[in-house]
């Protein structure tokens, strides 16, 4: 049985492998490049469509807001003039005081 001993080095182009053993390959180095870890490019697509959720999440956290303020407004608005309306009918008699 043949014994090996694996040392692993890491570069910017990828990770490389150098295997040395006993045998007919003694002293021989065998080095393997790994190509591009696909889990790590789907990894990144989605984060950068969580980012992008994210950023239009905001944006409609501040829309519903800038409406919850109009809606208020309004409120305030109509009832101001059903006040104004009550007073009216009083005056002309249409309902009682």
């Amino acid at each position: 049985m043949a014994e090996f001993r694996v040392r692993s080095l890491r570069s910017r182009a990828g990770m490389t492998v150098e295997v040395t053993g006993i045998g007919a390959n003694l002293g021989k180095t065998a080095i393997m490049t790994e190509p591009d870890n696909m889990v790590l490019q789907h990894l990144g697509a989605i984060r950068a469509q969580l980012d992008t959720l994210n950023d239009r999440q905001l944006e409609t956290v501040q829309r519903v807001g800038g409406l919850e303020l109009q809606v208020a407004n309004l409120s305030v608005r109509v009832d101001r003039i059903d006040a104004r309306l009550d007073r009216v009918e009083k005056r002309l008699g249409l309902i009682e005081a």
